[in-house]
């Protein structure tokens, strides 16, 4: 393809989507490497007013001051206004990718407030969209994953290179003497996105899949998109009310199969971080139960779903300290009680018994890699192979919190098993009893 196209494929997507009307003020996010330089120099030789924006997260040192030197040089030659923001980020600050896109989100909006901007402007292109549609197909997607990313949002930005394959990007950058910068982190394998770039798409296109086509096939996905939307909310109108903050949802409707209200949950409470298992369990639970989400939380009777805002995950997900007994948590699987008793006679049942340990103890949510021993097994085994073995249901285990010690020795997993070290032995005269009651309050 010639450089040309870029700019003929650039015109038609920005006229057929209704992106931009030549008015607006731009800005532009520019990383310094050869998609968002390209755009930066597109729009401007199209004539359009821009602004360009860089972020600095000094995560290669160097090679970022780098990034931000040709992302001025840039602006300097092309007489545009620059902003840069500097914020240093450690590769030990979680997860770095989804931080700096916090960051990065914030600064631009700051930045359209300040040079009176209408619209941020990046560089997402068709081989962009065709990756995300496979990363989506292969988590697991429903019709938004498999659309792929969108021509424009509320934020209120627009991508008008979503119809350009990379390739035309290349030639166009080439044909007008573009520099830019590469990031070496874009050939490691070490990002499923990289992975699929780099290994997946090279052998469809060998079977003849192509950005263009996948363009034409996305572009027809956002179409069907939009009346999808409007089927929904047309069927929610006869099982979904909503009640100030809450939504409720009629169970009792015959209209919807299964799967069918899987879906309509699913977008209209997509924002309350339920997983698809925790879905599972609202439509099939019988009686009541509470299924927590991220802030939210769903109260399941016979007749309907209640929606709602709940305890905060982060809150949910404190430790809790146990300074002396008897002691009650109410914690998002049930009442937890510990007290010291006498030995009983018999140690099987609904209450679990242990050796008196130490005080302070801490009941605490499992984490990756917690392993202990169970109780007449040999050998550590991890908490998560435990659960499995033990078939406790996927949206239970992420409720469930282990006993340990302030040395984070496992005492029990509550409700479950008991430690091996930690069994009560016939010298035993007093024990810890361990008592978990799952809460299943009646709903209004």
């Amino acid at each position: 393809m010639k450089g040309e196209d870029l700019i003929a494929t650039f015109r038609r997507f920005v006229r057929e989507e209704g992106l931009l009307r030549g008015t607006e003020r731009l800005l532009v996010a520019v990383s310094g490497g050869l998609d968002s330089t390209t755009l930066a120099h597109l729009l401007h030789a199209e004539g359009y007013f821009i602004v360009i924006a860089h972020c600095n997260y000094h995560l290669r040192g160097e090679e970022s001051d780098r990034d931000e030197a040709a992302v001025k040089a840039l602006a300097e030659t092309l007489g545009v206004p620059l902003a840069v923001g500097s914020f240093p980020l450690r590769k030990s600050d979680g997860n770095v990718q989804l931080r700096a896109r916090e960051i990065r989100y914030t600064y631009f909006k700051k930045i359209l407030d300040e040079y009176s901007c209408d619209l941020l402007v990046t560089a997402h292109h068709a081989d962009d969209a065709l990756e995300s549609l496979l990363f989506h197909l292969i988590r697991g997607t429903g019709l938004p994953g498999i659309r792929g990313i969108p021509s424009r949002t509320d934020f209120p930005l627009v991508r008008p290179l979503l119809s350009s394959s990379r390739s035309q990007i290349l030639e166009y950058a080439r044909q007008h003497g573009l520099t830019w910068r590469e990031d070496a982190s874009n050939q490691s394998d070490d990002y499923a996105r990289n992975r699929i770039r780099h290994h997946l798409v090279p052998r469809l296109q060998e079977m003849g899949l192509t950005p263009e086509g996948a363009s034409t096939t996305l572009g027809h996905l956002r179409s069907a998109e939009f009346f999808y939307l409007r089927g929904l909310a047309s069927v929610a109108e006869t099982c979904l009310r909503r009640q100030g903050g809450r939504i409720v949802f009629d169970r009792r409707t015959e209209l919807l199969t299964f799967t069918d209200t899987l879906t309509l949950l699913h977008h209209h409470t997509a924002y309350m971080g339920f997983g698809d298992d925790a879905y599972r369990q609202m439509l099939t639970v019988t009686g009541n139960r509470i299924i927590p989400g991220r802030g939210y939380r769903a109260r399941v009777s016979p007749a309907e779903i209640v929606f709602e805002p709940g305890t905060p995950e982060s809150a949910a997900e404190e430790p809790v300290q146990v300074h002396r007994l008897p002691f009650t948590a109410e914690l998002p699987g049930g009442r937890i009680e510990l007290a010291v008793t006498d030995r009983p006679r018999v140690l099987s049942g609904a209450d679990q018994y242990c050796r008196l340990p130490e005080l302070p103890l801490l009941l605490r949510p499992r984490r990756a890699g917690d392993r202990m021993q169970p109780f007449g097994m040999q050998g550590s085994k991890k908490i998560q192979d435990i659960l499995v073995d033990d078939k406790v249901a996927i949206w239970e285990r992420d409720d469930l919190r282990l006993l340990c010690t302030p040395a984070g020795s496992i005492v029990a997993i509550v409700g479950h098993r008991i430690a091996d070290d930690w069994a009560v032995g016939e010298q035993d005269d007093r024990v810890l009893r361990i008592r978990l009651q799952k809460g299943n309050p009646a709903l209004p």
